[in-house]
């Protein structure tokens, strides 16, 4: 007659700083979320949590910086609350000038509550691309000499709208 020997092993998870992992959790929207330059709404990103977290027994480090948008000429941010957690309203600018589209981050640093030691943030960081919805129209002026003559000249162009310069081309299909 053979024996089985069946071994029962509870395995605890352990979090980083040596506490039981409780499988408290807080993440944010994304990774990215875009919007188009010209939706004259509010972009709230809030910070979302599982059910073991009491928000107002936490504390949110909660924060925005620019990636190639520029605060203040192409959007603003204001904290604020959704259901007792932190968030983040921004507005953005609609600017007349053609650019690239541009992007700033809003991450989640940590997350500390009472009661709680270690709260895992899962989604630290969503990107929020702002898509650039203005055109711009330019034609060339009257050049100055006749083109029969060759001679080298600069032929002035105008523009209905603001250029990036540095993103500007002219394309000749002589």
């Amino acid at each position: 007659m053979a024996w089985k020997l069946f071994l029962f092993v509870t395995i605890l998870a352990v979090g980083p700083t040596g506490g039981v992992a409780t499988g408290a959790s807080c993440w944010l929207p994304g990774p990215n979320i875009t919007i188009s330059e010209g939706d004259s709404q509010t972009l709230r990103i809030a910070v979302n949590c599982s059910e073991q977290i009491n928000p107002s027994d936490c504390s949110f480090d909660l924060s925005s910086y620019p990636i190639t948008a520029s605060q203040y000429d192409d959007y603003f941010t204001f904290a604020t609350t959704e259901g007792g957690k932190p968030a983040l309203d921004i507005n953005i600018v609609d600017n007349p000038a053609v650019e690239d589209n541009e992007r700033f981050a809003v991450e989640l640093m940590s997350v500390t509550c009472q009661g709680i030691p270690d709260v895992n943030v899962t989604i630290p960081m969503t990107t929020v691309i702002i898509v650039d919805d203005d055109v711009v129209t330019c034609s060339l002026e009257n050049a100055p000499h006749a083109w029969e003559t060759y001679v080298a000249t600069l032929i002035p162009v105008r523009c209905d709208n603001e250029v990036d310069v540095d993103g500007f081309m002219l394309v000749s299909n002589l």
